[in-house]
């Protein structure tokens, strides 16, 4: 009698069991002892049971489909599978296309045997791959709670003999470098990604397969040339600034699609490891990303981002405005000039023109920074008085959240003693499903008031010293009378361009600049009344107005 036979192992369900070649000298046994004549014998190394859709076992059930297979040696059931509807669903395959099956150590053959038991089997083997997965999982987590480098990140190297501590690799480190010298410098991911094509320089996967034999999925395509998307993920990736990440995908259940962690679960170990940009690079970068991905803006072929893209709003048309490089007669660049979409679209009697020089824009920016800082908007004094009164605010909070907290937990205990007295017969079920109802909507309730108390951790001396570097990066601004793209990215939310009845040069009108600011450390403490801070400067045709 022919037969073939099947073996699988896997390191995570199977520990120290039994390996392929245990498993195949099972199979020769008693082959040997029955007269059989084993063919062949398929395996799958280091697979996982809970899929079937293996290697090994699928050139198996191709031979199953041409009819060559009449008997199937296994040596257990969890070794064709521990997904309990998948193996049952193989097993009545096996039945349709006339294979016996014959598994050796549960002493069950197909050809002879009652199939009652087997439903027990594939339920018990996945129920085991289950909570084994389970366990590896909580033993993953608290690892990571730990600090553990699972993959180092594009530019750092694994210490030769410390695989947990994570060393700078110069080279890639600076290309990473590189890529955010030249965002800050207003190139657009695509525009990085094709000089860097350009440039010849080795992508992360490959040079992950270079130094492990593996790097990318099989079904990825391109693994050898840079994407605006690796771009984006070292831009974002705050492991360049030394902090380490754990924990920011899970697998909601076993062999399931993988899927983004909210960052506040995620384990953060600061200063985990040497930086190889400045937290402050990372931070305008972060505000550059922020402002592109809100006003959407794109560059066209390798140019880069003009500044004031996406930022100036058209106050009569409510559209954008369109940058326009200007060039002498020998082709030199001397300025960009921003004017209305729609004028530059559609015409006059659609909206008017609305002409903006950059520099005019910067001296505008320039002039209202130095109003706000001089007047006493922004007065540091009067900052960390509202941080202290702020500061109160969630201490008292926090005291009402531990009080629904203890009433939650009281109402609970009821609950048990209800459920103690029911069984003892102090009160009969009719009454105690009554309290219980009563308990669960009282709980109901305090879940609900708690849920409205979620308190943000504050560190008022943290947020002022915050209010104090960010100060002093405004009187650096000022002082340099430079204003680069992420300055302008961390500083203006948008600019609402208006004209006015004022008629200038060429019979053009004056506009007016509405400029709202974006300062998280300060814009959100500081109220800039309207009326008070309304002033007029004349400068290129602009008028200025601060909020």
């Amino acid at each position: 009698m022919k037969a073939y036979g099947y073996v699988r192992v896997s390191r995570d369900e199977d520990g120290k069991k039994e390996s392929i070649d245990t498993q195949r000298r099972v199979l020769d046994a008693y082959a040997a002892e029955r007269g059989m004549t084993l063919i062949d014998v398929f395996e799958d190394n280091n697979v996982s049971g809970y899929t079937l859709d293996r290697p090994g076992f699928n050139k198996l059930k191709e031979l199953i489909e041409a009819g060559q297979v009449n008997t199937l040696l296994v040596k257990d059931l969890s070794r064709v599978g521990r997904h309990n509807a998948k193996v049952l669903l193989f097993l009545d395959y096996l039945a349709d296309m006339d294979v016996r099956l014959v598994l050796m150590t549960d002493n069950y053959d197909s050809q002879s045997d009652d199939d009652t038991i087997i439903g027990i089997k594939t339920w018990y083997n996945e129920l085991y791959l289950k909570d084994l997965s389970k366990k590896i999982t909580a033993n993953m987590r608290q690892k990571q709670r730990e600090g553990l480098v699972i993959v180092e990140p594009y530019g750092y190297i694994k210490a030769p003999d410390n695989k947990n501590k994570l060393l700078i690799d110069e080279p890639s480190a600076q290309i990473v470098r590189q890529i955010y010298n030249w965002y800050l410098d207003g190139m657009g991911c695509l525009t990085i990604a094709h000089r860097l094509n350009a440039m010849g320089v080795i992508t992360p996967s490959m040079l992950k397969y270079q130094r492990q034999g593996f790097g990318w999925k099989p079904e990825w395509q391109h693994n050898d040339k840079w994407s605006p998307t690796g771009i984006k993920r070292i831009l974002t990736n705050d492991a360049y600034t030394g902090t380490l990440r754990c924990g920011v995908s899970r697998t909601p259940r076993l062999k399931g699609k993988r899927g983004k962690v909210p960052k506040d679960q995620h384990f953060i170990h600061e200063n985990f490891m040497e930086t190889i940009i400045t937290r402050e690079v990372f931070e305008e970068a972060q505000a550059i990303f922020a402002q592109r991905t809100k006003t959407n803006q794109r560059t066209s072929g390798n140019q880069k981002v003009h500044r004031y893209a996406g930022l100036l709003r058209c106050g009569d048309c409510g559209n954008g405005f369109t940058a326009r490089t200007r060039r002498d007669k020998k082709g030199n660049r001397v300025g960009v000039v921003y004017n209305c979409t729609t004028y530059y679209r559609f015409g006059r009697k659609h909206c008017t023109v609305h002409s903006l020089n950059e520099t005019a824009i910067d001296d505008a920016v320039f002039g209202l920074l130095e109003t706000l800082l001089h007047d006493g908007s922004f007065c540091l004094d009067e900052i960390e008085r509202r941080i202290d009164e702020e500061t109160i605010k969630p201490n008292m909070m926090e005291e009402h959240r531990v009080k629904l907290e203890s009433r939650i937990a009281a109402k609970k205990e009821e609950m048990k003693d209800y459920a103690r007295q029911c069984a003892r017969r102090l009160i009969d079920e009719e009454l105690f499903e009554e309290l219980s109802l009563e308990a669960r909507d009282e709980i109901a309730v305090l879940e609900k008031q708690l849920a409205l108390c979620v308190v943000e951790a504050r560190d008022p001396e943290a947020e002022k010293r915050q209010a104090q570097d960010c100060f002093k990066r405004l009187e650096g601004i000022i002082g340099s009378r430079v204003l680069t793209q992420a300055d302008i990215a961390m500083l203006i939310d948008h600019i609402e361009v208006h004209d006015t009845d004022v008629v200038g040069m060429y019979n053009v009108r004056e506009v007016r600049l509405t400029v709202v600011w974006n300062i998280p450390e300060l814009g959100m403490r500081v109220a800039v009344d309207n009326a008070s801070k309304t002033f007029t400067k004349k400068h290129d045709r602009i008028n200025w107005l601060i909020i």
